[in-house]
């Protein structure tokens, strides 16, 4: 007679994720209490007047950063300054991994109480080890198990001790190197290719704006003296002219005249469908990047038919991301396929009209001043998800250029652009063979289970 026996999961002596094998036998699990020692740094007290710089971690081992800044009077809660050397991460976030080493460019940098910071065992492990194996999406599983509380986004929390209970395998100090020095020099590589990408694309840019006649000037007075006036009052972008802000070859008139504007639906909620309904791939803002698509995680959803019909995707259509960072959100990308797919509302959608090139849209949303109206106009509750909304969209200037002009200038650049997502490619899948060689050899996962995408965010 079979036995099953039921043990609580902190109670289980391993981390393997289901399905999952582990490799060589001769790499001990070290529980991370004896590999990681919590640091109590003293809460830091800004001077009067001083901007203090806040530290976020990104998800998946992809480093600190600067967040925000904030003055004395905006401080609300003890901060805690980040230590370099040490390993850090994000309570909240421990179940997306988001774990990262503190640079020495960290130095002043401080964090609220949800980043503990630890010193790390450097007898037993190297930091850089340490840090690819909890910042791993292989890894993310196991902590997402250990995290608590009753919302994944804002209350999950992967507690100190809960940590430090895991187990993690270690091997000998000189393979640890070997491992890390080769998934090093893969990433380097990777780099390298973006960058690559990244020059054909600002030379692609460069050409694009210098052929429109697109300057930017700033406002001064005689004399060195600087004009100071509300933000409101500038007229950055006046629809006739481009003010003081730029001049152009051509005029600026509104995207809505040139194309239809529409904003995409909400996802039904759980046990919102009915009969009738028919269910469609849709896209949403993970999905609309800077001038190309990621395919390779596309939900779907039930509505009803009107709205598949009024929501369907058709080729030459451009889509923006109506929500994200600042920096993110407007960035455009125009749709190739003709299939069922509609979309969700974080992304808008432009239908040109017969006098706009889709590809002279994108070119000019995705450039530098283009990109600046939805900095500028978009709007945020939260201070990191901004919104541009499907109006702001339709208002949004666009030169406009004659028509044989859009297509010239569109296929050059287009061509550019196409050269650089080769290298862009490239560089991608150099990151996921990276990521899964690693996990294959550390965790003796399958490599599929580690080369899918996994979100960019700055959490």
């Amino acid at each position: 007679m079979a036995v099953i026996e039921i043990v609580h999961w902190r109670d289980l002596q391993t981390w393997v994720v289901p399905g999952a094998v582990m490799t060589g036998d001769t790499w001990p699990l070290m529980p991370l209490a004896e590999l990681l020692t919590p640091l109590t740094p003293p809460a830091y007290e800004p001077k009067p007047g001083e901007l203090v710089r806040f530290a976020g971690v990104r998800w998946y081992g992809k480093g600190v950063f600067v967040r925000e800044e904030r003055m004395p009077d905006q401080i609300s809660a003890k901060c805690y300054p980040l230590i370099p050397g040490s390993l850090v991460y994000n309570r909240l976030f421990g179940w997306k991994s988001a774990f990262a080493l503190v640079g020495e460019e960290m130095s002043g940098v401080v964090v609220s109480n949800e980043f503990p910071q630890f010193e790390v065992n450097v007898d037993r492990v190297l930091p850089a080890f340490l840090n690819l194996v909890l910042g791993s999406p292989a890894f993310a599983p196991i902590m997402l198990a250990r995290s608590t509380g009753s919302t994944a986004v804002s209350r999950n929390r992967l507690h100190v001790g809960d940590l430090l209970d895991l187990h993690v395998p270690v091997p000998d100090l000189t393979e640890q190197a070997s491992i890390v020095a080769e998934y090093e020099s893969a990433m380097r590589t990777a780099e390298e290719a973006e960058a690559a990408a990244e020059a054909t694309r600002i030379a692609a840019d460069e050409k694009f704006l210098y052929e429109l006649g697109i300057s930017m000037v700033e406002n001064s007075l005689p004399d060195g003296l600087t004009s100071i006036a509300k933000f409101s009052a500038l007229d950055r972008w006046d629809v006739e002219s481009a003010g003081n802000a730029m001049t152009s070859t051509y005029s600026f008139e509104l995207l809505e005249k040139h194309a239809e504007i529409r904003l995409g639906c909400q996802v039904p909620r759980r046990g919102a469908v009915s009969n009738g309904m028919v269910e469609r791939p849709y896209l949403r803002a993970a999905n609309v990047q800077r001038g190309w698509f990621s395919t390779s995680d596309v939900k779907r959803m039930y509505v009803t038919p009107s709205t598949a019909e009024a929501l369907r995707l058709e080729p030459n259509d451009v889509l923006f991301v109506e929500g994200n960072s600042q920096t993110e959100v407007g960035r455009a990308a125009v749709w190739e396929r003709d299939d069922d797919t509609i979309i969700q509302n974080s992304v808008v959608r432009a239908r040109p009209h017969d006098d706009l090139d889709p590809y002279f849209a994108m070119a000019w949303f995705n450039s530098i001043p283009g990109r600046r109206y939805f900095a500028e106009n978009a709007t945020t509750t939260t201070g990191s998800l901004w919104h541009i909304g499907s109006g702001k969209v339709g208002r949004a200037p666009i030169p406009a250029a004659p028509w044989d002009v859009q297509q010239e200038l569109a296929a050059t650049h287009k061509e550019s652009v196409t050269r650089a997502n080769v290298d862009a490619v490239k560089a991608r899948e150099i990151r996921r063979n990276a990521i899964s060689k690693f996990a294959t050899a550390v965790f003796g996962l399958e490599a599929s289970l580690a080369s899918n995408e996994v979100e960019e965010s700055e959490e």
